[in-house]
């Protein structure tokens, strides 16, 4: 039964309205962030270790990036998370 729940769960690729809302709050955050240290997306992609693309993804606020790398970018940007 559980197993059965965390298949369902693991099939969701979307996330829910609030999950969406607080991500897409978080990437304006990186992004307003970002802007006062006048960065551009390349030079925090690469103190991340990760692509442009991939930082671009958190700006946005899609749900598809690990959880680590949330992290290290809000800690980065000196934003409390």
């Amino acid at each position: 039964m559980a197993e059965t729940r965390l298949k369902i769960m693991l099939k969701r690729h979307e996330p829910t309205n609030d999950l969406q809302e607080t991500l897409q709050m978080l990437g304006a955050r990186l992004r307003s962030a970002r802007k006062a240290r006048k960065w551009t997306q390349a030079d925090v992609a690469s103190l991340l270790g990760v692509s442009i693309p991939t930082y671009y993804q958190l700006e946005q606020g899609k749900g598809t990036s690990a959880l680590w790398l949330w992290v290290a970018a809000m800690r980065l940007l000196d934003l409390s998370i």
